[in-house]
């Protein structure tokens, strides 16, 4: 635990250190900001379903202890609920070369062969069973 506060701490400091930011001072920046969001607008129903999906999202995932929901559910229920409520369709998903499609059911089928693995189906890498060294799919 100590080793991972220092390293909380001690880690931005040597990045500052070893590459400082090319910008450190933006002049007006508050009125470029709000010059900005003024041109983007109000947000949109679909900016704010997206908004809800992913706050509610981040705290089932972060409270999975609690709720003993594991990540995997909650990352299709988003992912079903982004799809069914149009906030994106699927052809968006599709012009992506087939690369969101492919991470999906990688998810699926990864959880369910770790899934069939604790209940002892999975007979061939039982020994890798629980411990989630799959292989990278990058």
């Amino acid at each position: 635990m100590c080793r991972d506060l220092t390293a909380l701490l001690l880690v931005p400091y040597v990045m500052m250190k070893l590459s400082p930011p090319e910008l450190v001072h933006i002049p007006d920046a508050k009125g470029l900001a709000q010059r900005e969001l003024t041109e983007m607008g109000p947000m949109s129903l679909a900016e704010k379903g997206l908004s809800v999906i992913f706050v509610v999202s981040l705290a089932l995932w972060a409270s999975s202890g609690l709720t003993h929901i594991d990540a995997t559910p909650v990352a299709m229920g988003a992912v079903c609920l982004v799809l069914m409520l149009d906030i994106i369709n699927w052809q968006d998903v599709i012009q992506e070369k087939g690369r969101m499609g492919r991470n999906v059911l990688d998810g699926l089928f990864d959880d369910a062969r770790f899934g069939s693995c604790k209940i002892g189906h999975h007979h061939v890498d039982r020994q890798r069973c629980g411990r989630g060294d799959f292989v990278t799919r990058f």
